[in-house]
């Protein structure tokens, strides 16, 4: 599977999971780095609405922070390790978010 990426830990991110999971699939996530350059961004009406000046901001779907060293949430590394194995060891079979299949509090 090409590029994907979360930014919370939800019922998509533990879907996306186990159907990964359960069929074997190599992945690529999106993104490694913790900075992005921006130069707008889209309004709810679906407009560009450009920055004075382009600037980097924070990639919240970035694997890491914006010092390129610290992990942003450790969850994220966690889950997708996981998914190495092959065939991975592991299904997630419950989609509900009290808790996640590696028993660490899910983000609401």
């Amino acid at each position: 599977m090409g590029e994907f990426g979360f930014a919370n830990h939800g019922v998509n991110w533990f879907t996306l999971m186990r159907y990964l999971s359960s069929r074997d699939v190599d992945v690529a996530y999106w993104a490694l780095n913790g900075r992005k350059y921006a130069e707008g961004w889209q309004d709810a009406d679906g407009t560009w609405v450009s920055y004075s000046a382009p600037r980097y901001d924070p990639e919240t779907f970035g694997i890491l922070k914006e010092d390129w060293e610290t992990v942003r949430l450790a969850w994220r590394v966690r889950d997708l390790q996981a998914l190495m194995s092959s065939p991975a060891t592991w299904i997630p079979q419950d989609i509900g978010c009290k808790q996640d299949f590696l028993n660490h509090v899910c983000d609401k």
